[in-house]
This record gives C-alpha cells, structure tokens and sequence, in this order.
C-alpha cells in the first residue's frame, strides 16, 4: 500500500516536471519567435521604403520622369505582390527558421545595387531598365517575408490571442517605416544618398545572421505541442483534413471561399492608399517647399500614427464591435478617407503659408490617416485573411489578399506618377490631385466592407 502510494507521488512528480519543462520552452520560445519576426519585418522595411526616402535625389541623379520613378515602384510591388500568394504557398510548407533570414539577406543585397546601377550604367534608359529589374527581384525576395511571420503567429499564438499580437506584431514595419526618416535620414544628409540603400543592406545581414539562431519553424519541431493543445483548446482542424492534399485544402478555403475574393478586391484599393500615403507624401512636401527634414517629419507622422491604428485593433474590433471585423475595417477606412479631403482643404490655403492652428490640423489629419490607413491594412492583410481560412493555409491566405494588395499599390505608383506629370490635370488646375486619388481609394474599400458585416472572427 505504502509502495503503491510512493509510485502514485513519483509519477506525479514527474508529470508536473515535464509539465513545467514544456511551460519554460513554450515562454522561452514563444519570446524568441515574436521578437525575431518583429525585428526581421521592421528591418525589411527599413530596406524597402528607404527608396520612398532618397526618391527625390534618385530622380536628380538620374533624371528620370515621375511616371519612371512610379514604374521602378510599380515593378517592385507587382514582384512583390506575385510572390507574396506564390511564396505564400511555399511558405506553409519550408521552415521558418531557414527560409526568413535567407531572404532577407538576398533582398537587402539586392537593395545595396541600387546606387551602383545609377553610377555605372551609362544611359538613362540603361539606369531605367536595370533598376526596374533590381527594384523588382527585391520585391519577390522581400515577399517571403509576411508570410512566413504569418505562419508564425498562427502556429505559435492562439485565436484567442491573435488580434493582440497581430497588432502589436503589426507596429513592426509602420516603426519601419518611420525609421526610415529618423534613423537613415542624418547618413543621408551627411553621406549622400547611396547610404540609404547600403546602411539598411548591412544592417539586414547581421539580424538575418542572429535570427538563425532564435527562430525555430512550429512548436511541433521541437517537441512541443500545437498551440491550442497547450492552452487546453480543441485543435480547430478537422481530423479528415490531416490527409488532405494541399492544393485541395487551396481550392476550398481561398479560390472557393467568397469571403477571400471579397477581402482580396478591397485590399486593392487599401493597399492604393497605402502606397499613396507612405510612398510618395515626403517627395510631394519637399516639392512643395519643404526641408527634407520638415518632410521627413511630416511623412513619417503617417506610419507612426499608424501604430496607434493597430493598437486599438482589439478594443475597436473585439470589444467595441463584438469581434465583427468589416465595421472596424469601414470605421478605419472612412476615418482615413475624411482625412485626406481635410488635407485638401487645409493645403488649399497655401502648403508654405499655413497658420500655427492650420499646422496643427495638418499634423492631427495625417495622424488619423496613418491610424485609418494601418488598422484596416492590419486587420485586412493579415488577421482577417488567417481567420477565414484552415491553419494549413494560412501563410497562402495572407498571399492571396497580399498580392491582389499590392497590384492595387502598383498601379497606385503609376497613376500617381501619372497623374502629377499629366498636362490635362494641369490645364483643369486640379490642385493636389494625388490626395483626391487617394481619398477615393479609400472610400472605395470601406464601401467593399459592408458585404461582410455581420461576419465574427472564428
């Protein structure tokens, strides 16, 4: 009886050590993989909207045209947005681990040719072409990025954690972004341009070198279980679905769901605005008069405010609105619409002749434009996009809206190139054309919301 009782302890010793090893791994772990994703994606940035940044000495040097310089965007964007649903497939299926910082180092290399192309090639068409061609495999490198975090927050982080770390995993590359100004603006000024692309580039191969060692691919790898197991949650895929080819699980949660289709075609005209907001305002303030300094800063209130977007995804999504996310999405996307018409209006008095009260309006009306712009894109791109599909294809479900995405943000460059060269909008005396561009997109998708309101996150 006594040894019996003895047996009865030991074992329970050991189930409670083994309890509390695979508790530190999972913490330990967990830290390791957010922080590694968070610190790869806001350095990917930094390597791909530092071009937003020198645009203007880019354009000096080359004396390339606005629709060219859209075009080298453009091509970026459509490599970009290909890859993003093409590697998206790839992604659910290699590690994490490997695959991440690899490309990484390639798109920052690809990056740092950038200034070599604008000083060796010898005619404007050959700077033209080469730089399509650099700008637009950096854009497929870059595109493995989203998602493979993707597949990352999905597998190590639960649904019910999901809309507060996809969040908080979001601010990565809006700080990214801002970056961009504040950290590469003083090399820039003191270095010439052709740091822009070369300090970022450097920086890239030394975090991909660290995060070999503090990413891994899923729990399961190391012997951990499924998220949902540890929190005690019944695992959401159905048990017929192990089996499943992949391409089938393809067809019937993204080309044959109707919530994908509509979330794709309203991330085109999301990702319009975005681009518009972030791509071109620093060059359209330095234009207009600005120091590159004062148009840094005035850029750069876009993403940061944007970070506030995403923070307040879980109260205005899960609390305010019951976990629908399409009216959040609407509330973001007027919010950011509104905005742009209340630039308009304030840049009419005269952008270099504004009063200290005017000043400050502008400031209020990019803030909520970067918060409107970056809640909708988060929610929309990433969290809504995993929610209406299987976890097997989560990374290809941020692909699939990703790429429709981005062919709306790379003909977002070319109109907007377009439409600042074009002589009709200057014989109408259509002032601050790209704004009412951009402003359109944006009411645009809030109206493609309203398809999916009553729909919860699942």
């Amino acid at each position: 009886m006594a040894s019996e009782q003895h047996n009865r302890i030991k074992e329970y010793e050991f189930t409670n050590t083994k309890e509390d090893i695979i508790k530190k791994n999972y913490k330990f772990w967990r830290l390791c993989v957010f922080l590694s994703i968070y610190v790869i994606y806001f350095i990917s940035y930094m390597s791909r909207k530092n071009f937003s940044a020198v645009m203007l000495d880019v354009q000096e040097a080359t004396n390339l045209k606005n629709a060219e310089i859209g075009l080298i965007i453009s091509a970026f964007y459509i490599m970009y947005g290909l890859g993003k649903f093409i590697n998206g497939t790839i992604a659910d299926r290699v590690s994490i681990k490997f695959w991440l910082p690899m490309s990484l180092i390639i798109s920052s290399g690809l990056g740092a040719l950038m200034p070599v192309c604008a000083s060796y090639c010898n005619t404007k068409q050959s700077i033209f072409i080469t730089m399509i061609l650099i700008w637009g495999l950096n854009g497929w490198f870059q595109s493995f990025a989203f998602p493979l975090c993707a597949k990352a927050l999905t597998f190590w982080f639960c649904k019910k954690e999901r809309g507060r770390v996809w969040s908080w995993w979001g601010t990565s590359y809006e700080l990214g972004e801002a970056s961009v100004g504040f950290i590469l603006l003083p090399f820039i000024e003191t270095f010439g341009w052709q740091l822009g692309f070369y300090l970022p580039a450097i920086v890239s191969v030394f975090v991909a070198l660290v995060t070999f060692f503090t990413l891994q691919d899923k729990p399961q790898t190391i012997g951990l279980p499924e998220v949902e197991q540890y929190f005690g949650k019944t695992v959401e895929e159905a048990p017929e679905e192990d089996n499943t080819p992949y391409f089938k699980l393809l067809k019937k949660y993204i080309f044959g769901n109707k919530t994908m289709w509509i979330l794709a075609f309203a991330f085109i005209f999301v990702n319009m605005l975005r681009c518009g907001s972030t791509d071109w305002v620093l060059k359209f303030f330095k234009e207009v008069g600005d120091t590159r300094t004062q148009a840094t800063i005035k850029a750069a209130t876009v993403p940061i405010s944007g970070v506030l977007g995403m923070l307040t995804i879980p109260i205005v999504s899960d609390k305010l609105f019951g976990g629908r996310r399409a009216p959040a999405n609407f509330c973001y996307l007027g919010a950011a619409g509104i905005a742009l018409l209340c630039t308009i209006g304030i840049l009419n008095h005269g952008p270099n002749t504004l009063t200290c009260a005017e000043k400050i309006g502008l400031f209020v009306c990019l803030a909520v434009l970067g918060a409107g712009t970056c809640g909708a894109l988060t929610m929309m791109g990433g969290i809504c996009s995993v929610e209406s599909v299987s976890k097997k294809v989560a990374a290809a479900a941020t692909g699939f809206t990703g790429m429709a995405g981005y062919i709306g943000a790379a003909s977002c460059s070319y109109i907007t190139g377009y439409l600042k060269d074009a002589q009709w909008v200057k014989d109408y005396n259509i002032t601050f054309v790209e704004f009412w561009f951009w402003a359109f997109a944006a009411f645009i998708a809030a109206v493609l919301c309203l398809p999916l309101w009553n729909e919860r996150s699942k």
